[in-house]
């Protein structure tokens, strides 16, 4: 696995078979319920995203780190729990489009 970014066809194809893993299951996903939100590198291993990023407001903290930031839970091929941080741009809070007020290829990534 290189730390290429991935097209959305690559993603859904990599999610797929990640829900043929019996992890999948334990996180109550299946074919029929299970989304791909995208994917995230860390080291070598893709993290699927399980859920849509959600803000953490300012003065919130998790993982040791205080908001304003975005965050999303993610799982890895062997079942690995990981939580994802974006950090939110200047000027974030004018910002008419959610999807704007990060860069979200610039993250971090914390083991659960």
């Amino acid at each position: 696995m290189t730390n290429e970014k991935m097209t959305m066809e690559e993603a859904k194809i990599e999610f797929a078979a990640w829900l043929e893993n019996p992890c999948a299951e334990k996180y109550g996903y299946s074919k029929g319920n299970g989304q791909p939100h995208g994917t995230v590198q860390h080291g070598d291993a893709t993290v699927a995203l399980t859920q849509v990023a959600y803000i953490v407001g300012s003065g919130e903290s998790k993982c040791g780190e205080i908001g304003p930031f975005f965050t999303a839970h993610g799982l890895d091929a062997l079942g690995n729990d990981y939580t994802i941080i974006w950090d939110c741009v200047d000027g974030w809070e004018s910002m008419d489009d959610l999807a704007d007020c990060c860069d979200w290829d610039s993250y971090r990534v914390y083991p659960r």
